[in-house]
């Protein structure tokens, strides 16, 4: 059996793209049914209404665009460096991303949120209605759920982009996490372009 951590190293690069590409679909399917934009390569957003093709055009952005960037630096780094490699490595990271919107099925997660917004100027009101316990274990498991998500994209990434390139100097760490927010913020400016 495959460990995890070994996922870049021992899985054949179409299985992973296989993976990665029937990843994508999954996600913006959940996505339209909850609701969510997929507004950055580091981003899920809840919203009042989502077009069934903006989450496809959303991941389809993000990880072009993050593979991209990966690649450049990947050629920087090692002359050697494979697109498939970089692309796999893109669209594996962004997996966990994905799972964000189920916890707004039944809009659970806008619904407690448009609750807190329209009590927010009156502090008492705002206090009860984020106080039931339901609303309380939802958000919370959500910020918890949120920031797992945001560290198993960091690892896969890293591992993958280490995998690919053959990443060893401290200072190439650095340009990878440079790297990625410049990927993110144009990666927000093209997705609100359409």
């Amino acid at each position: 059996m495959i460990r995890f951590t070994q996922l870049f190293e021992k899985v054949a690069d179409k299985k992973l793209l296989s993976i990665g590409l029937v990843s994508l679909l999954i996600g913006s399917i959940i996505a339209i049914n909850t609701n969510a934009r997929f507004d950055g390569v580091l981003d899920m957003h809840l919203v009042k209404e989502v077009q069934p093709i903006q989450p496809f055009l959303d991941n389809i952005i993000n990880t072009i665009l993050l593979a991209i960037f990966l690649f450049a630096l990947g050629k920087f780094i090692n002359s050697k460096t494979r697109f498939i490699d970089i692309l796999n490595t893109a669209f594996i990271c962004r997996i966990p991303f994905y799972l964000l919107p189920l916890f707004n099925i039944n809009h659970a997660i806008t619904t407690i949120t448009d609750d807190l917004l329209a009590n927010i100027a009156e502090p008492e009101l705002l206090l009860q209605s984020f106080a039931t316990p339901t609303a309380v274990l939802l958000i919370g498991s959500f910020a918890i759920v949120s920031i797992l998500a945001l560290i198993l994209f960091a690892y896969l990434l890293f591992k993958g982009f280490k995998t690919a390139t053959n990443l060893k100097k401290t200072g190439h760490i650095i340009l990878l996490v440079v790297t990625v927010l410049l990927a993110e913020v144009l990666s927000k400016f093209l997705v609100y372009l359409y």
